[in-house]
């Protein structure tokens, strides 16, 4: 297993532009996730989006990152990842371009995954997979020269990534905020939230002078 990083936000930006991938491991934030879980708390509520404010946007090891590279940004994915097998991409590969997308994945307890450390440097095949990934055939990466970082993260923890990196989820669950700056988002469909007024509240506090929220609100059906 790689050993957990402690870092400057220069530290954890060059790691990123470097390998792909930082991590850290945090054991109040397993706990955390943990309790969402079983208290069943959707992100798409107030209380979800309360839960990403304070330990994502809030984070002092998590938004200076995201500030460095992409200056004015905006949250415009939002999913959980589980265990598949195979390696994935979340966005095709073009070395070329520079970062215009981040991941922050918040991961359960006991979780493992492999990263395929400086793939993101690469231009790498891949197919369309079931999870709506891109899958990269790992013969492809061997070739390369890659090598899997393995990491687990036994009392959960945090990654911060280019989407362009290869990754396998081996075991537990990532629940994962992908940003962009505002050029990106813009071609992303709008995250789909319930029209509340404490919905509509906590959006407002969570946006800011460089950061937004793409979001569509959608009415809610009255029972019959």
């Amino acid at each position: 297993m790689a050993p957990a990083q402690s870092s400057s936000a220069e530290d954890t930006r060059n790691a990123i532009l470097q390998n792909g991938f930082f991590f850290d491991q945090d054991a109040l934030l397993g706990e955390l996730i943990e309790k969402m879980d079983k208290d069943g708390i959707p992100f798409a509520s107030a209380g979800g989006l309360q839960f990403c404010k304070i330990n994502v946007l809030d984070n002092p090891r998590i938004r200076p990152v995201l500030e460095s590279f992409l200056g004015w940004f905006a949250l415009g994915l939002y999913r959980s990842i589980g265990a598949f097998p195979g390696d994935y991409i979340f966005r095709k590969s073009d070395p070329e371009v520079k970062v215009e997308s981040l991941l922050v994945q918040l991961w359960s307890k006991g979780s493992r995954v492999s990263f395929w450390g400086g793939s993101h440097h690469h231009e790498l095949p891949s197919v369309k997979g079931e999870n709506n990934l891109w899958r990269v055939p790992r013969v492809s990466l061997k070739q390369l020269g890659l090598e899997p970082i393995e990491v687990t993260f036994e009392q959960g923890g945090f990654t911060i990534l280019d989407p362009r990196i290869a990754v396998e989820v081996k075991e537990g669950t990532a629940t994962t905020f992908a940003f962009g700056t505002k050029e990106v988002v813009s071609t992303w469909s709008p995250m789909r939230l319930p029209k509340s007024q404490d919905i509509e509240q906590t959006v407002a506090r969570m946006e800011g002078t460089n950061f937004g929220m793409n979001v569509a609100y959608m009415e809610r059906k009255e029972e019959t």
